[in-house]
């Protein structure tokens, strides 16, 4: 059993939007995004365990599913049938800081 967690790249081009240049000028957003973390719990609130950390247009992740052309695919191998689970990706910037 496999569960899937798919997201796409918008937050990858979030610096270039007009409104975020001007806020980028005034020293408001001081770094662009460095990487994606996959997260799993079995709780809404955690504890949170780290499956991966994921490269913008990381190679193993994504464009490689047909079924999600130009999005990325986990696959959580180690998921078990009947069980439940939470996951999260967060996108962490140059600065080692979450991007929201």
């Amino acid at each position: 059993m496999k569960n899937k967690i798919v997201w796409g790249p918008q937050v990858e081009g979030f610096t270039a939007l007009p409104a975020v240049q001007s806020a980028k000028a005034a020293g408001r957003i001081k770094a662009g995004l460095s990487h994606y973390l996959v997260l799993k719990s079995p709780e809404g609130l955690g504890p949170w365990t780290r499956l991966d950390s994921v490269g913008i247009r990381d190679s193993r992740y994504f464009n490689k599913d047909a079924g999600y052309p130009n999005q990325y695919v986990y696959r959580d191998a180690a998921s078990l049938l009947s069980e439940n689970y939470y996951y999260a990706v967060i996108s962490v910037d140059s600065l080692a800081a979450r991007v929201e």
